[in-house]
């Protein structure tokens, strides 16, 4: 027996932007953001979500070529938060993937960021920031965001890790006896190097981990690590600070992802942070809406500090989740019940029908 379903229609209707989930600028996803801090963070031990697999990697090729209309290269690196994804690992997505949507056809969008990498591994590993530094020309922008990989423990730490400012508990990063395992130290490096080459470099504080205490990030989630981890004399310290005294001292763009993220996912809250940022596997890995989030408030922020202004466009974004609905074989009287997310922001109208026809054969 052959039935022939030539068009399934579905209509969704969209009354109001919060019911295509929402964004960061809708205020009627959730109640309003609880912006008092944390006074005193439980003595909780978090685990450093591991980083998944990344494969296949991106093209790391400095001989491909670049959009002859463009008239710089945005270069990043980064880590797994940053990085792209293929298309079989959707959700999940890194914010580096996203940041082309924001950004004219007159600037190319190089992604390095890998997943795993720290801001002393990427430093050091063959095939990464030497060949950054070849394709990099003058006038070129250089976006740096690292962080949750230099929290690295263990045996991990001699290649990973890194203390906010230095290894002996002394938060001035200008002083540093051991300079190698100095997350302050090598910011300074990457920027001298990148100006050195003629290249603008921006610093970006790593996005928070969805580490909830009540309804707000705690610390630890914020990349400011007060506790000392058993085998070491000092606390790990705060990353985004010690971002930020860089930022100051050499007179360097910063996007503060750090507190952005946190206002984001806070208003969002635990449980929707959840299902609709964060993938199942772990606190750290965005999905795709979390991701274009991202990408939109960090090429915002530098579009008000006025760099990057010529190259950085509006857009607006209406995200399913994921992208196509497999549906494989089905049977007659045996229900198959398949469901998205779909999210949006900045539609307009923001009022609206969305029609989704899909043509199907059963057999």
């Amino acid at each position: 027996m052959k039935i022939f379903l030539k068009q399934l229609s579905i209509l969704l209707v969209c009354f109001y932007l919060s019911a295509c989930g929402g964004s960061s600028d809708d205020s009627t996803i959730v109640d309003p953001i609880v912006t008092d801090p944390v006074v005193t963070d439980p003595v909780v031990t978090d685990p450093v979500d591991p980083e998944p697999p990344v494969e296949p990697e991106p093209p790391v090729d400095p001989e491909d070529p670049v959009d002859p209309i463009a008239d710089i290269t945005i270069h990043m690196i980064g880590d797994s938060t940053m990085t792209e994804y293929d298309q079989s690992r959707k959700p999940q997505a890194g914010w580096g993937e996203l940041v082309p949507m924001f950004v004219s056809d007159k600037a190319t969008v190089r992604n390095w960021a890998r997943g795993g990498r720290s801001s002393r591994s990427f430093y050091y590993e063959d095939g990464l920031w030497n060949l950054v530094k070849e394709t990099i020309k003058t006038g070129d922008y250089l976006i740096i965001q690292f962080g949750h990989n230099d929290q690295k423990l263990g045996d991990a730490y001699e290649e990973f890790g890194t203390y906010a400012y230095c290894s002996d508990g002394s938060s001035n990063g200008e002083d540093c006896l051991d300079t190698e395992h100095s997350y302050y130290q090598f910011l300074k490096k990457y920027i001298k190097e990148a100006r050195d080459l003629g290249a603008v470099p921006i610093l970006m504080s790593p996005i928070v981990r969805k580490y909830f205490s009540g309804e707000s990030i705690r610390n630890s989630g914020l990349h400011n690590l007060e506790t000392v981890n058993t085998g070491e004399l000092f606390a790990r310290g705060n990353y985004p600070a010690a971002m930020k005294e860089v930022a100051v001292l050499l007179d360097v763009p910063m996007v503060d992802l750090t507190e952005q993220t946190k206002e984001i996912v806070e208003k969002y809250g635990e449980q929707a942070a959840t299902e609709s940022l964060y993938i199942s596997a772990d606190s750290t890995h965005p999905q795709v809406l979390f991701a274009t989030l991202i990408a939109k408030e960090a090429m915002k922020s530098l579009q008000q500090q006025e760099v990057l202004a010529d190259y950085i466009i509006e857009a607006t974004s209406f995200i399913s989740s994921p992208e196509t609905l497999q549906w494989n074989d089905r049977y007659i009287g045996v229900a198959n019940v398949k469901s998205l997310t779909l999210s949006a922001f900045d539609l307009s109208p923001n009022t609206g029908n969305l029609v989704a026809p899909h043509l199907m054969d059963f057999y």
